[in-house]
This record gives structure tokens, C-alpha cells and sequence, in this order.
């Protein structure tokens, strides 16, 4: 993403435009001042998720090989370790949990939604 989300005291998420990778936690810490406001601050990282974003890469990828669009994907997905890319509502259910008053302890985290691709 390309902005970090924040949830506030009454569990709205509001886009905060990133100055670091979003798994950076020293980006994260530098919010720690809304702490004091009851304000959460937490990352969500996705994985290879096809989206409009993905086009023309894969368009230069199929010119450059002679395959597929649709091929040239595949051959992203085939270095997710649970064989499937993900989808847009796998990073809002993320998104949602962390949202919700089910995450109010969470904060200053990265949270890969990558299938696997980024393990700690």
C-alpha cells in the first residue's frame, strides 16, 4: 500500500501517506505520540495482489518472453508458498480486524498478508 493505515479511538481507519516501507518499523515509531491520543498505528503489508497496478508490468513481462499476461502472473504466484495470490478481500479483512476493538492492543505492527512469502 502506499500509506499506512491508523485506527482511531472510535474505529476509523484514516490513510496516513508513507514515508518508509510499510514494515519499517522505525516508520512506526515514529508515530509513537499517538499513543497518547488512544490512536493505534499498524501496517498492512500485502502480497501479489492483482490489481490495476499489476498491468503493466505484466504487459512488459509477456512482450519480453512471449507468453501470456495471464502466464506471466503465474509465474509470480508460483513463488507464493500456498500456491494462490492474494486477493483484495484478504488485505480488508485485515484491515477490518484491525479496525475493530479485537486489535485495540495492537499496535505498531507489520502485518504481511503475503500467502507466505514474508515469514517472521
Amino acid at each position: 500500500m502506499g500509506s499506512r493505515l491508523r485506527r482511531q479511538r472510535q474505529g476509523r481507519v484514516s490513510r496516513v501517506p508513507r514515508r518508509r516501507a510499510a514494515h519499517d518499523a522505525a516508520a512506526l515509531r515514529e508515530d509513537r505520540e499517538h499513543l497518547l491520543d488512544d490512536v493505534n498505528v499498524n501496517a498492512v503489508c500485502p502480497g501479489v495482489v492483482r490489481t490495476p497496478l499489476w498491468e503493466p508490468l505484466l504487459d512488459q513481462l509477456s512482450a519480453t518472453k512471449g507468453i501470456t499476461r495471464d502466464e506471466a502472473f503465474a509465474e509470480f504466484v508460483s513463488g507464493i508458498p500456498l500456491g494462490r495470490p492474494q486477493e483484495p478481500v484478504d488485505i480488508g479483512e485485515v484491515v477490518a480486524f484491525l479496525a475493530s476493538d479485537r486489535a485495540r492492543n495492537m499496535t505498531g505492527q507489520g502485518i504481511n498478508v503475503t500467502g507466505g512469502m514474508q515469514l517472521h
